[in-house]
């Protein structure tokens, strides 16, 4: 009967049984840490061979659990060591690199003498240690490696990726440019290629990584990684077509990347090549918010205002609170001159949410469209009926009133705001505004009446601009000009520097005939804000008094 020796049963194990697929497994279930011991016993030899082969059978078919399981059951039998070979490169296809670093870090002198010159596992070591971000260990074996085996690319590959990772750039360049002088390596040349170009590329030497990454692609046109980078760096250069079209090369190669799909609809989108990005958009197949107001945007660009407004409607439909939908909606509704909808849309927006602030500054944008604001007036009182005590929905239908100069309707809206609010700071603001529309109408004594109720309101704070807006009417009537004074230098006080109050103060003085210091206001006032028209014919007008008051004393 043939007997199978132990050396042949070694050689099917090392010669490339444990290679293929993996299955999906739960790492904490399957995979178990045994001793490890040297040499083998020769009680149930047999049965651990056996399960060193139906590990390496489930291995090859994929089923990585059961082949967990098995090499399990052989070290219960203190297999040789080499056993611990393919188990580890088993465990690092896995992805369980704390389990093979684990393992490594537990046996490694054993591992040395055992495994010297092992090429396979010393790649599976330093792979694990790199990816788990132990730069100096990995790079140490990497080393080691390139010095036995000087003419392996896998090995000078990841002897590059070490001294990348640990950002040692100029060794890695010298390393490259010596790679790429050995005849040995030609059929690897584009990779090495493609990492000289990353090099460049960090050290922002764009040009060169440019020519290197198209040696690259030269070299090999299907080089997915290489037409990414050529994108990128044609990107940089602001040459967006043949970013594009570089970004488009790789899709072809890998067929799908959202990642990269998104970046090709966004540089068509700002080529405005919208008919192409909607039909890589569409190639995504989403079904989230984001997806359909991208695509809504697109179709909006493109000027087809049914499909648009279909599709937002999709994503509002999905997530009725994102406000560039809502504000998306409203583009393409006055596209249409769909000025009722727009309306309409906006009445259901405000009263879905009232404390939304971009609905209501919406709403008053809408003023400025063919849109009549007292259509809008309309809508906001039929909101403003239904939330009486919302303090952003009176103060635009205040400030609405006044733009239409039907001040009595918003000033008594402004009051409404006063009463309703407890914070002072808009309690002060509110009666500068009241104050300030009875000033605009020459209603200065009804203007004066305002300000001193609130100056006078011991419980109030009071708005500085408050204190300029009585110094002013008050030296504009010339009455009381000391108190004048008095009033400016408090609003002074807030702000040394405010162009408006120095100017005020320096009308006061002109009142009072100190026509120097006023000038010298002025002037101070006018640095600040040189383009203020009212501070430069204040500045004329002091000048020109000047001029007067000694022309009258020469004489």
């Amino acid at each position: 009967m043939f007997k199978i020796s132990k050396k042949f049963i070694f050689t099917l194990i090392f010669c490339g049984i444990f290679v293929g697929g993996l299955a999906c497994v739960s790492k904490a279930e399957c995979v178990k840490l045994s001793s490890l011991e040297d040499g083998d016993s020769d009680e149930n030899k047999s049965t651990m061979y056996y399960n060193v082969l139906k590990a390496g059978y489930y291995s090859h078919a994929g089923n990585a659990c059961k082949a967990i399981k098995s090499f399990n059951s052989a070290f219960e039998m203190q297999p040789p060591i080499y056993i611990y070979e393919p188990y580890l490169k088993l465990l690092f296809e896995m992805g369980n690199l704390k389990k093979v670093i684990d393992i490594y870090s537990k046996n490694t002198k054993k591992f040395e003498a055992k495994f010297k010159n092992n090429l396979d596992f010393w790649v599976v070591i330093a792979q694990a240690l790199l990816v788990s971000n132990k730069d100096t260990e990995a790079g140490k074996i990497f080393g080691d490696l390139i010095k036995n085996f000087p003419d392996n690319e896998q090995v000078a590959y990841y002897h590059t990726m070490s001294m990348l990772k640990s950002n040692q750039l100029d060794k890695a360049l010298t390393f490259l440019n010596d790679c790429l002088n050995k005849p040995i390596f030609k059929q690897k040349f584009f990779l090495f290629y493609f990492l000289r170009s990353k090099i460049y590329l960090q050290k922002s030497r764009h040009e060169l990584a440019l020519k290197d990454i198209e040696k690259s692609l030269k070299l090999f046109p299907s080089f997915d990684r290489g037409w990414l980078i050529q994108s990128m760096l044609m990107e940089h250069q602001g040459k967006v077509a043949e970013a594009i079209n570089g970004y488009m090369q790789f899709l072809n190669i890998v067929g799908r990347d959202e990642m990269v799909e998104k970046q090709v609809i966004q540089l068509l989108f700002n080529q405005k090549r919208y008919d192409d990005a909607a039909k890589y958009l569409k190639k995504l197949k989403g079904d989230t918010p984001e997806y359909y107001f991208n695509l809504a945007l697109i179709e909006f660009n493109s000027g087809r205002l049914p499909q648009a407004l279909k599709v937002v409607n999709t994503c509002l439909a999905r997530s009725p609170l994102i406000s560039p939908a809502r504000l998306l909606k409203i583009d393409i509704l006055l596209s249409m001159n769909n000025f009722k909808g727009c309306l309409k849309f906006m009445e259901e927006w405000l009263s879905q949410k009232t404390l939304d602030t971009a609905a209501i500054n919406t709403l008053m944008l809408l003023r400025k469209t063919p849109i009549q604001i007292q259509n809008v007036t309309k809508l906001l009182e039929n909101v403003v009926a239904k939330n009486k005590y919302h303090i952003g929905l009176l103060a635009a239908l205040a400030d609405l009133y006044i733009e239409q100069k039907l001040f009595k309707k918003g000033v008594d809206y402004y009051k409404q705001i006063h009463d309703l609010t407890p914070n002072q700071e808009l309690k002060s603001k509110v009666m500068f505004q009241m104050a300030y529309v009875h000033f605009s109408n020459d209603q200065l004594n009804q203007a004066k009446d305002v300000l001193n109720k609130a100056i006078n309101d011991k419980n109030s704070l009071v708005d500085p601009q408050s204190y300029n807006l009585i110094a002013y009417i008050q030296a504009k009537q010339k009455k009381d000009l000391n108190k004048a004074e008095e009033m400016i230098n408090k609003a002074l006080e807030s702000d040394k520097y405010s162009p408006v109050f120095l100017d005020t103060k320096g009308f006061v003085y002109l009142q009072k005939g100190l026509h120097h210091k006023a000038l010298e206001l002025f002037e101070r006032a006018s640095t600040i804000s040189p383009g203020n028209l009212d501070i430069i014919n204040h500045v004329e007008q002091a000048k020109s008094l000047i001029v007067s008051q000694a022309q009258i004393v020469a004489k």
